[in-house]
């Protein structure tokens, strides 16, 4: 079966870091030490990419010292983020 190569609109109702139920970006600005979500609508074009800002992701998660797995609740804590994070500089060790 050959899949085609669709261009997907990029708009938020495309986006996984849209969230339906609450109506926002799940991109978090963080002004004055405020997480703030900014209100969007399904079919606005992603304003993160009109304002310039660019998006990077940083992953965590809890896993259980015994067995490795992720869990929730108690364990150590594990955190993925991009090489040339600066706003990180200084912060973490390698």
């Amino acid at each position: 079966m050959k899949r085609k190569n669709k261009k997907i609109k990029e708009i938020c109702g495309n986006c996984r870091l849209y969230d339906r139920e609450k109506g926002e970006c799940k991109v978090a600005v963080l002004i004055d030490t405020k997480k703030i979500n900014m209100p969007v609508f399904p079919k606005d074009k992603c304003h993160m990419e009109e304002l310039g800002i660019e998006i990077k992701e940083i992953r965590w998660w809890s896993e259980d010292p015994k067995t490795g797995k992720k869990t929730k609740g108690n364990g150590i804590v594990k955190m993925e983020y991009p090489v040339d994070l600066k706003l990180w500089e200084g912060f973490l060790k390698e």
